[in-house]
């Protein structure tokens, strides 16, 4: 397996805050019975800080990662998983092997973030019962609040004794499990009682539900003790009864509060699902300021949750880089938006011009800034991307291909230091994963383009290689077949490209076999698989026509390989109709956003040019 890594933060050592370090580890991919999710974000718990600095009662590992309340997409699962598909939205599972019933200590020890290794990093392997879905009203900044504290609080009010309408519940405070514990009980129609420090947080609080509220330094009106005996006979009626006999007949009951095991979890999530019920989270940083989260959960100022969210590509431009990138940004996002708009409406014509126009000169000026650094070329090379699809979308062919010579510029312009060393080019953008998302969105651009305009790709997609296991917003699950098309399209009587001295033919039959043996990665969904298996047999007309004009152009060293002109039509034929069936496969409502995009590539002209040779991608020149 080619690995790449991801960024995780840990506890080399348990003395503070200050300990929390982050640090990159190899990515691995799902083994049986697993699935790999890309974590979204992470709220924290009072626990995680004192786990932080050491204090934490219960074992653990010494070289920790913590964080235990994280949601994420399934981004690949391993084999004998059917319950997931790539894609899910899912949470964690606080202790992943509490499956239901009754807590056991060893099951214990496979609570996330403090026995066992946490969340708080870009990827986390589950077991395929560690997680749960997440309902669809719900953000990944919302879902991160509830396996811990909501749960807690589902536990406290449901796990033995499940509440009743109209009874009484005392609440302590306004951190995460109360709250919770306060919607909880105001949608099962009980009378809620809170107690807090702050007259400020009770005042926040109020929005969630009705309750009576005690300030700490409040005073309760109170006659005697109520339940002690009355040794002078006096007062009999203001006494209440006696706390034994309430203990004997079972009236009264204590009881220690764990978290709560996946069935617990589901059954709170329909509970939250049927009732809207949403977190409240008081604050949320950046996964680079995961410090300065812990501060503020240790500050005990915030009411509700403390989340801290992984960083977004978009995000990552648009909230973190300067102001000058964030109008570059903008303006090409104002452009992209406004063009599409004048189609249904002609009057945003005027102003989609001039939003390009503006976009342009932002862009402009971009680009010629003299403090260039990775991340003003990311966000450069991310406007003239967006602007190129603008154009795209528009139908302004030449345009866009503009934009791309510009992009393949800025490609070849880029630099980061490395180990000690200065990288250039797209092996500079590989090294983030902004960067390698540039790479795959100009690489389909490029290679589709190329086979469109019939010339070949700006730049050889080698700078592909290895980025392809990732999950890709264009090509979904089949990215190295787009690996494929590009040397396809370079191909020709006297290309060097794929096999440096070796005749056409031979480099021909190469790229056949490759493409011909590439299959889905294990654990792909059917309906990925059927677009995937699509642009396989797209990529073999492709090659096949391409064949055949040189085999009619050089029969004899084309006998000589063992391939006849008749053999190679029948292969051709063959191509089309797999491909046809894979179409045919794919439901039209259940495909990647990518797939959606461009699917007139494959289904909208397809079916009707592709006996006359006319397949709107591969298209003869």
């Amino acid at each position: 397996m080619s690995s790449t890594t991801f960024k995780q933060y840990w506890l080399p050592e348990k003395k503070g805050f200050d300990s929390l370090k982050l640090r990159s580890v190899p990515k691995e991919l799902p083994r049986l019975g697993q699935i790999l999710v890309r974590i979204k974000a992470v709220s924290l718990n009072w626990r995680d800080g004192i786990v932080a600095i050491g204090t934490y009662l219960f074992p653990g590992p010494n070289a920790l990662v913590p964080g235990s309340d994280g949601p994420g997409i399934v981004e690949a699962v391993g084999e004998g998983v059917t319950e997931w598909t790539v894609g899910d939205r899912v949470v964690a599972n606080f202790t992943q092997e509490h499956i239901a019933g009754r807590l056991t200590r060893g099951v214990g020890l496979t609570q996330l973030g403090g026995e066992a290794q946490g969340l708080l990093g870009e990827y986390f392997i589950f077991p395929k019962t560690g997680v749960v879905k997440i309902p669809d009203y719900l953000s990944f900044e919302e879902a991160s609040c509830l396996p811990c504290a909501a749960l807690t609080a589902w536990n406290a009010l449901y796990g033995l004794t499940p509440l009743r309408p109209g009874q009484t519940v005392l609440l302590q405070g306004t951190g995460g499990v109360a709250t919770f514990a306060l919607q909880i009980a105001h949608v099962a129609g009980a009378k809620t009682i809170v107690t807090s420090s702050s007259d400020d947080k009770l005042v926040k609080v109020k929005d969630l539900a009705s309750f009576d509220a005690i300030g700490f330094n409040g005073q309760i009106h109170c006659i005697g003790h109520i339940t002690n005996p009355d040794p002078l006979g006096a007062g009999k009626d203001l006494r209440g009864p006696d706390a034994a006999f309430l203990a004997l007949d079972h009236l009264c009951v204590v009881r220690g509060v764990v978290v709560g095991s996946r069935e617990q979890l589901q059954d709170m999530l329909d509970c939250f699902e049927a009732n809207e019920i949403r977190p409240v989270i008081d604050r949320v940083f950046s996964f680079e300021n995961a410090r300065e989260a812990y501060d503020h959960l240790w500050s005990s100022t915030h009411t509700g949750k403390v989340v801290i969210r992984r960083r977004q590509a978009m995000d990552h431009y648009i909230r973190v880089l300067s102001e000058l990138l964030t109008i570059t940004l903008a303006k090409a996002l104002i452009a992209y938006s406004s063009g599409h708009m004048s189609h249904s409406d002609p009057s945003y014509t005027t102003v989609s011009l001039a939003a390009r126009s503006r976009a342009l000169c932002e862009l402009s000026a971009t680009i010629s800034r003299q403090d260039q650094t990775a991340s003003v070329t990311e966000t450069a090379l991310s406007a003239c991307l967006i602007l190129l699809t603008s154009e795209v979308c528009l139908g302004s062919h030449q345009s866009w291909y503009n934009h791309l010579i510009g992009a393949k510029h800025l490609i070849a312009c880029a630099q980061r230091q490395a180990g000690g060393s200065l990288v250039k080019g797209a092996q500079a953008l590989r090294l983030t994963s902004e960067g390698r998302w540039i790479l795959r969105n100009f690489a389909y651009h490029d290679i589709i383009g190329s086979v469109t305009l019939g010339t070949k790709p700006l730049l050889f997609p080698d700078y592909l290689r290895d980025t392809t296991h990732e999950f890709d917003s264009y090509l979904g699950v089949a990215s190295q077949v787009l690996i494929y098309i590009g040397q396809i399209t370079c191909l020709d009587l006297s290309t060097t490209y794929v096999e440096v001295g070796v005749h056409p033919s031979r480099n021909y039959l190469s790229v056949e076999h490759d493409v011909e043996s590439w299959k889905c990665p294990a654990g792909t969904p059917s309906n990925f698989q059927a677009v995937a298996h699509a642009y396989r047999g797209a990529a073999l007309i492709y090659l096949y026509r391409k064949m055949r004009r040189h085999l009619e152009a050089d029969t004899n060293t084309f006998l000589a390989c063992g391939t006849s002109l008749n053999t190679m039509n029948g292969k051709l034929h063959m191509a089309v109709d797999n491909t046809l069936d894979s179409i045919g496969h794919v439901p039209e409502n259940d495909v990647s956003e990518s797939s959606l995009i461009k699917w007139n590539l494959f289904e909208r002209d397809y079916k009707r040019h592709i006996t006359s040779e006319n397949f709107v991608i591969f298209r003869e020149h």
